[in-house]
């Protein structure tokens, strides 16, 4: 041991036996003149404007008021200690100490009151050791090389032996103490612990100290000493394994927080926080590729294509089915299933379609691939107003769970409403004799899956023989400049029909009303929901706070959000602004907030344009949305003034809230008709007569003249 440490172990030694007797002071003066700090103090007194140059310093401290208020000592607060106990303010006032210090140095210290907040802090949460009476048991030499805090302590206010503090305010900071060497044997560690180190946590650390795994990995390391010395006084602070099963590097590197800790001096080892917590906490106590990455990324190094593969191959794989040559020509519609709780305005569209077919006195017939045919019931209890509700007994039901084979008829028609069934239906199609399916094409599905399998899978469906239904212009403008579907191999086809969504009919508020309107309200299509991250709800937040940062918005706007499935939820947009999530609301209330809407946010990173931007800017609001390969801002634009065009960036969507702001108030821009979105009156138009004959004459190119005409005719009658 160094020359420094006898000297203050002798120091704290002298006058811990000379100045204390018993637990109790020989002379005032002593004690005071060990634990004034002359030059700690000097400044104190200079700080509060007090002559420093005092010969006598503690004949001062004991003489002047106004210096018995300040702290003479570095590691004492006067205002804290005071406040802590107010006992020792009460015997203060009562002239029975001089002040906090006096009392502390006197009787505080061995009560083993806290002397700062510091002091205090350390002891939150911790467990306390078991206090050791014997100072055989204790070695004070590795305490003090151990803890920097009390060597700095001790030499500051060396009243009280290194064992003394460990007992009054080092067990209580989960300081741990050193084993004396002496009685150490070579065997088990837990065999050879002095009765102070069977405390709970020394117990379970040292059940799993493996002498002999130490011994030989650190061989070269121990000299004289035994396995379970080394190990406690050196190799945990050197980072050495307690046994074959723990890795002490790796978890102090691995787990970040338990490096600073042992650093910190809060812990000894990576080891003790394992043994006590880490173990229940699932963390990992040697280095394993698998479970590393699986705490840092999650499911990174799960199989799931072992899995996936299965789903997919389902998906791929047609149900069984057999042709009857004189069935009646039925229209089948292949979905997922019929839940109008997951309706938006695709499933929408495609009702409305089987509708149009079955008020013509058409037979349709609905195959669901993921729901029983059952489930139609649901359908019609929460729809009961829809047409298919009121006929559903003239509606073919079939299930891919059926264990039936489905009866196909070689003229009839078949109607995808995604990819997925695209997939069976170019199958199915293989033995009709128009030799093609009509593919309800309202969106760009790949855009639904990264650059997966379920990506090529959606992307081979567009190549299967079909009609496209598109339900937008812009939509079939993206899938001719990209080559998809009925455009892959010739951008000039015509084997497509084109229609515009209807849109909810929905007006602006009157000029009065806008003009007495005190609140402001900006909509926002926010679904937070897997299914739905093309609408980036994620960026319409971190614009919003944004512009909210930059003071865009003034106090009288509030923020609600609509489209999510649940909710309602609240997000904090900074600077006491929130966004209320609505979850999905029926017709009426959706056009109520449509109404009170003065400004819209509806982002859409797919091809499909979406609907609310243009509904919402029916309403009178002014709307930001983004532009996209087949959409740019003069094409948007045209559809309506009321809408900003923005290029997908942060700065840009703020740039354009910005903009919105400005225009909510010109009421000509808000209420005049002629600044609506163009959109058919009614599904009734939209899929009417000339519809249904085109649709025909797209599906009797593969047919003979003869079928083709007879085909026609009949879907016509």
């Amino acid at each position: 041991m160094g020359v420094g440490m006898d000297s203050l172990r002798h120091r704290i030694k002298h006058i811990a036996t000379t100045v204390l007797s018993g637990g109790r002071p020989k002379s005032q003066p002593d004690v005071l003149a060990a634990t004034i700090d002359p030059e700690y103090f000097r400044l104190q007194l200079a700080a509060a404007g007090i002559d420093p140059v005092v010969e006598d310093l503690v004949a001062f401290y004991k003489g002047n008021a106004a210096a018995r208020a300040l702290s003479p000592n570095p590691w004492f607060d006067e205002v804290f200690y005071r406040s802590k106990n107010p006992d020792v303010s009460s015997a203060i006032d009562e002239g029975n100490f001089l002040s906090g210090f006096d009392h502390f140095v006197h009787h505080g210290i061995r009560e083993g009151r806290c002397p700062n907040l510091a002091f205090n802090q350390q002891m939150l949460g911790q467990i306390a050791w078991q206090e050791i009476g014997d100072p055989a048991q204790f070695d004070p030499d590795f305490y003090l090389l151990d803890y920097e805090l009390v060597r700095q302590f001790l030499k500051s206010m060396p009243i009280v032996t290194p064992r003394e503090f460990f007992n009054l305010y080092g067990r209580r900071m989960g300081h741990m103490p050193s084993v004396s060497k002496r009685g150490e044997g070579e065997g088990h560690a837990s065999a050879v612990l002095q009765p102070w180190f069977h405390n709970i946590n020394q117990e379970l650390i040292f059940s799993e100290f493996d002498a002999d795994h130490y011994r030989e990995t650190y061989k070269h390391e121990l000299g004289d000493m035994s396995p379970s010395t080394h190990y406690l006084h050196i190799g945990r602070k050197t980072g050495n394994s307690p046994n074959a099963g723990f890795d002490e590097m790796f978890y102090r590197t691995f787990y970040t927080d338990i490096g600073r800790a042992v650093a910190s001096g809060k812990l000894s080892s990576g080891f003790e926080h394992y043994v006590l917590a880490g173990r229940k906490e699932g963390r990992i106590p040697k280095f394993e590729l698998t479970r590393c990455l699986e705490q840092i990324l999650p499911g990174l190094t799960q199989p799931v294509a072992l899995a996936n593969f299965l789903e997919l191959e389902r998906r791929l794989k047609p149900h069984r089915h057999r042709l009857v040559e004189e069935q009646p020509r039925t229209v089948w519609f292949f979905v997922p299933r019929l839940n109008p709780d997951l309706f938006f305005g695709g499933y929408s569209t495609l009702v409305h379609l089987a509708e149009a077919f079955l008020c013509r006195g058409i037979p349709i017939g609905f195959f669901l691939f993921e729901d029983t045919a059952d489930s139609f019931n649901f359908f019609c209890y929460r729809s009961p107003n829809s047409e298919l509700t009121r006929r559903k007994n003239e509606i073919a039901l079939f299930s891919a769970f059926s264990e039936a084979p489905f009866l196909l008829g070689p003229d009839d028609v078949l109607i995808a409403y995604s990819a997925w069934q695209a997939l069976a239906a170019g199958f199915y199609a293989k033995n009709l004799r128009s030799k093609k399916f009509v593919f309800l094409v309202q969106e760009y599905e790949a855009v639904f899956h990264g650059h997966d399998s379920a990506h090529f899978l959606v992307d081979m469906a567009y190549k299967k023989p079909h009609i496209a239904l598109f339900n937008s212009v812009f939509l079939e403008k993206f899938f001719r400049q990209q080559g998809l579907g009925v455009f892959e191999k010739d951008k000039q086809s015509t084997d497509y029909i084109t229609f515009e969504h209807v849109l909810t009919p929905v007006s602006p508020p009157s000029s009065l009303v806008l003009q007495a309107r005190k609140t402001r309200r900006v909509i926002v299509y926010a679904r937070p929901e897997t299914h739905a991250q093309r609408n980036l709800t994620e960026i319409c937040l971190i614009a919003l706070r944004e512009a909210i940062a930059k003071n865009i918005f003034g106090r009288d706007f509030e923020f609600i959000g609509v489209g999510a499935l649940s909710g309602p939820h609240h997000v904090d947009l900074g600077w006491g602004r929130t966004l209320e999530i609505c979850p999905k609301v029926d017709r009426d209330s959706y056009v109520e907030l449509l109404q009170g809407a003065d400004i819209g946010l509806s982002l859409m990173y797919a091809p499909h344009p979406s609907l609310i931007p243009y509904e919402l800017a029916n309403a009178g609001a002014i709307v930001v949305t983004n532009t996209f390969s087949n959409r740019s801002k003069l094409d948007i634009q045209a559809r309506s003034p009321r809408l900003i065009p923005v290029d997908l960036s942060v700065d840009d969507i703020v740039a354009g809230l910005q903009e919105a702001v400005s225009k909510i108030g010109d009421i000509d821009l808000r209420t005049n008709p002629a600044y609506a979105v163009a959109s058919p009156v009614s599904w009734q138009k939209v899929f009417d007569d000339l519809f249904i004959d085109e649709l025909c004459k797209q599906l009797d190119n593969g047919m003979s003249e003869e079928g083709a005409s007879d085909f026609v005719n009949e879907l016509r009658a």
